[in-house]
């Protein structure tokens, strides 16, 4: 595997390349400065776990959601669970709400009470009407994290079935 610092060795390379048909300098400069920083960006952005968005942290917890991975089925009892720490001398909280919104389109308020499972872990479940992109926000108090998530299925029909 090749390391970061050989990969931009070989874009530079490549670029010089391309130089003998552009004899333009300004624009050559401005090619091999925009794939540098976008090398470093990426590298960065990577090299730190910004790409994690299992844990987030609020000013007094820390909140893991524990089954991000776990494709939710829509029309179907959805569970969610959480991992919360207090920070520093801060307990686990007493409640926690789960306030669920659907990223495409409004499907109004659906927030349930995650129940404490022990260990500072906490379980909520709800039904959700239909597929897509979602996100769940986790309220502790005036604190919060959101989380996206997505769930398969089909709208539900509101006559009672689901829609095929």
């Amino acid at each position: 595997m090749r390391s970061l610092g050989s990969v931009m060795v070989h874009v530079i390379d490549v670029i010089d390349v391309i130089d003998v048909k552009w004899r333009n300098v300004r624009m050559r400069r401005f090619i091999k400065r925009s794939c540098l920083v976008s090398i470093s960006l990426a590298s960065a952005y990577f090299l730190t776990g910004c790409g994690d968005i299992a844990t987030q942290s609020t000013d007094h917890y820390t909140i893991t959601f524990l089954n991000r991975n776990t494709v939710q089925q829509a029309n179907q009892k959805a569970d969610f669970q959480f991992q919360i720490q207090g920070k520093g001398s801060i307990s686990a909280p007493d409640s926690v709400v789960l306030d669920f919104d659907n990223v495409e389109m409004d499907h109004g308020k659906n927030e349930v009470t995650a129940k404490s499972i022990g260990h500072g872990k906490y379980d909520g479940a709800t039904k959700l009407p239909m597929g897509g992109k979602w996100a769940v926000t986790v309220h502790i108090g005036k604190e919060s994290a959101q989380f996206p998530f997505q769930a398969e299925g089909n709208m539900a029909n509101p006559a009672g079935g689901d829609e095929k």
